[in-house]
């Protein structure tokens, strides 16, 4: 949808930076999360 705010629409994602998302991998590095969650 054209003109939203929102990072994820049906047909594409928009390309974000790491400093877009480093508030989240901050809290998941504080709460022990790595990448190893995708291998289950």
């Amino acid at each position: 949808e054209s003109d939203t705010d929102d990072d994820l629409w049906f047909s594409k994602v928009r390309e974000a930076s790491q400093e877009d998302y480093q508030s989240v991998i901050d809290v998941a590095n504080e709460l022990g999360v790595g990448t190893d969650i995708f291998d289950q």
